[in-house]
């Protein structure tokens, strides 16, 4: 087999494995409540369907409930957006009368679709 072909069949299986890529499912996941800072809509314990923030049609908006990872202590949170601005987004657990700490698009894990 020449260079020229072999280039050729490696172009074309990259076109192909993007292609796969492209048309797979959107990435699905469960997030579980650790505490009762989201009573009453969500309890300790609950579990629901997020979506990848990544995913095309998938956007973090005002009132979303999202998974987030603390920028400090790494943990896991889901509370409710309640500001986006100046590439920050603020939440607060729908129990909570404080705000989280700003935090950004790359600490966010998932958008709840289910409550």
């Amino acid at each position: 087999m020449r260079l020229r072909d072999i280039f050729a069949m490696s172009f074309l299986l990259a076109t192909i494995l993007v292609s796969i890529a492209a048309m797979s499912p959107p990435t699905i996941a469960i997030s579980e409540g650790y505490s009762d800072s989201m009573e009453p809509a969500m309890s300790e314990g609950d579990r629901h369907l997020c979506l990848d923030p990544e995913l095309p049609g998938v956007a973090v908006e005002h009132g979303d409930v999202v998974s987030f990872e603390h920028p400090v202590s790494e943990t896991h949170i889901r509370h409710r957006v309640v500001e986006i601005g100046d590439g920050e987004i603020v939440t607060q657990g729908d129990n909570n009368s404080y705000t989280d700490a700003p935090i950004t698009d790359e600490h966010v894990r998932c958008v709840i679709v289910t409550e």
